[in-house]
């Protein structure tokens, strides 16, 4: 009952804050060279950022899994990592139209976006290698390549201020990411809905893979027999 209460209150929490994301998105000002692409930011910096602590959160589980063995907590991980590619999916979808207003390409090897693509490669191969079976080798096997792929994370945020590149850089120092005022809030909402989603994705996700584990149990327990 109280998981019910749970899913439905964040249903309502996702709704409204969608609901004033998007009103707050579309009263802020436009850029003044990119004009309305601009707004493309609004969704494509908080999903590049949530995709990577996905992929922390996964890193976590998996290093869990293997001291455990839990397959609750391996269940979790493959949470993380399948959340964490659909957002970077929607990382290597948007920001190739935003580069083609910026920088007149779809598409350059900058620093930034090659391992943005490698860490979108990596995990969609987690996601392929886990779902080729359910034996412990495999599971191992994920968890190792989850834990493995963290180390391209830290690339990627640092790879535009240490080797350069188009990809713009965001000031460490200043409290505004050097974003004018009155695209902090939008920017902020952003946030607050896309976790929202993602809590609400999470919740769902987990709920069928332990449905799907009680399922294979029962399997194993009748074969046994």
């Amino acid at each position: 009952m109280q998981t019910s209460k749970l899913f439905y209150f964040l249903v309502i929490s996702t709704f409204i804050s969608v609901s004033v994301t998007l009103y707050s998105i579309s009263m802020a000002p436009l850029e003044r060279t990119m004009g309305v692409v601009y707004k493309i930011f609004y969704f494509h910096m908080p999903s590049a950022v949530l995709s990577m602590i996905m992929f922390l959160g996964a890193f976590i589980t998996s290093i869990i899994y293997l001291v455990k063995k839990s397959d609750k907590v391996e269940a979790l991980s493959r949470c993380f990592v399948e959340i964490g590619v659909l957002l970077a999916t929607f990382v290597i979808i948007s920001g190739p139209l935003w580069a083609k207003k910026a920088w007149g390409v779809y598409w350059t090897w900058d620093p930034r976006l090659t391992f943005t693509l490698m860490m979108w490669l990596i995990y969609l191969s987690y996601i392929v290698l886990r779902a080729s079976g359910n034996t412990n080798g495999i599971k191992k096997g994920s968890a190792i390549l989850a834990i493995l792929g963290f180390v391209d994370i830290p690339l990627v945020r640092i790879s535009s201020q240490k080797w350069g590149g188009v990809h713009p850089v965001l000031s460490k120092e200043s409290s505004t990411f050097g974003i004018s005022s009155d695209m902090q809030t939008p920017l902020i909402l952003s946030f607050i809905s896309i976790i929202f989603i993602i809590l609400i994705l999470l919740y769902l996700r987990y709920i069928s893979l332990l449905v799907e584990l009680k399922i294979n149990k029962k399997e194993e327990d009748i074969m046994l027999k």
